[in-house]
């Protein structure tokens, strides 16, 4: 039990401190079925894939995106109001990585993908796009392994209170043993002088059993 509970500890840990560093995107160059292209990526420290794909797809939504997964995750016709009231597609991903997962995502803006180079308006929009999802996912990540560990909590409190239960009713067993006992003790010492008494009836009873023989011997 210790073992385990060392493990996990160390590995919410891990991920607390991943966190705590900050979620950052990062610009690179991705390839997708469109070929090598500017992308965006953000890792999500504890995610797991299946969760954090059907989040980013539900993001993509929201966005307004029609949504289409099979190698790759396709989002047409995605639109940000606050950045412009254009169309543009999302092509994406989400790999396991070390300690969580990351998503990879390529915006096409209509001929060219977002980059901060060359969509200085654009880019910042998107990429809050990217680091608002890290932080919902980061905090929902290590909101299983809280909901985990209160779990562990309750179990362990549950423990303890049974635990205690035992040691009262262990010491009120002690305490109607040593009543018990003191019973016995006094019992035993009322006894000792009822031995005392009998022995006493019994050596006169004896006389009276060796008289009577006595007497039966001198009968001729």
């Amino acid at each position: 039990m210790k073992k385990i509970l060392l493990a996990t500890a160390t590995a919410f840990l891990m991920m607390g401190a991943s966190a705590q560093k900050g979620i950052e995107v990062q610009e690179t160059s991705e390839n997708f079925s469109t070929g090598s292209v500017n992308s965006l990526t953000v890792f999500i420290p504890g995610g797991n894939v299946k969760d954090v794909t059907k989040a980013w797809e539900k993001q993509l939504k929201d966005i307004k995106g029609k949504v289409k997964s099979k190698d790759e995750i396709f989002a047409d016709d995605c639109r940000i109001k606050k950045m412009s009231d254009n169309t543009f597609d999302v092509y994406s991903r989400v790999v396991e990585s070390e300690g969580g997962v990351t998503v990879i995502a390529a915006f096409d803006l209509g001929g060219a993908y977002a980059s901060s180079k060359e969509h200085g308006e654009q880019f910042p929009f998107i990429r809050d796009v990217m680091y608002e999802f890290g932080v919902q996912e980061t905090k929902a990540a290590i909101g299983v392994v809280i909901k985990a560990e209160e779990k562990k909590l309750e179990e362990l409190q549950k423990e303890k209170e049974e635990t205690e239960k035992e040691n009262e009713d262990y010491a009120k067993d002690i305490e109607d043993y040593k009543k018990k006992i003191a019973e016995a003790e006094k019992a035993i010492e009322e006894n000792k002088g009822l031995i005392e008494e009998k022995s006493g009836e019994i050596k006169a009873q004896e006389k009276v059993v060796e008289e009577a023989k006595q007497k039966q011997k001198a009968v001729k």
